[in-house]
């Protein structure tokens, strides 16, 4: 009995090895045709062209901060530089706004003389009028009295 079962173990045995031989092969077929067929791979060579420019760009630009000091200055330095920064922005607004101040009260000033020659304009004529009325009526009496007597 432990032949048979021997056997029957065996067969088995070589049975699944034979599968595993079969799907071995199989799957080399399948990447031999995979490796055997090339699709067409996309062109990157302006890509790249392109790339390669805006290193180059980018280098320079770096090289051009260096040589400027930028990147070297420490945190105090850097500090120092925004506080000189700020008090050359803050002057400069100071300035500004006294500008407009000054422009503002000269043209509030010159629009107060425009108010001022209107009201004077506006006088005048309510006077002429009145002046107009005053003498014309009476010359309007007397002439209608000279009238009458020649």
């Amino acid at each position: 009995m432990d032949t048979d079962e021997s056997d029957v173990g065996g067969e088995v045995t070589a049975e699944s090895f034979e599968a595993l031989r079969r799907d071995v092969a199989l799957r080399r077929l399948g990447v031999e045709a995979l490796s055997g067929e090339r699709l067409e791979q996309p062109d990157y060579t302006e890509t790249l062209g392109q790339f390669a420019a805006n290193m180059a760009s980018s280098s320079a630009a770096m090289g051009r901060s260096v040589e400027r000091g930028a990147l070297s200055l420490t945190p105090e330095d850097m500090a120092r530089e925004i506080r000189s920064a700020q008090g050359y922005a803050r002057r400069e607004a100071t300035e500004v706004t006294r500008d407009a101040m000054r422009h503002l009260s000269a043209a509030a000033g010159e629009l107060g003389r425009w108010i001022d020659h209107a009201r004077t304009a506006d006088r005048q004529n309510r006077r002429l009028l009145q002046v107009g009325i005053a003498a014309g009526v009476p010359g309007l009496v007397a002439g209608g009295v000279l009238f009458r007597l020649f």
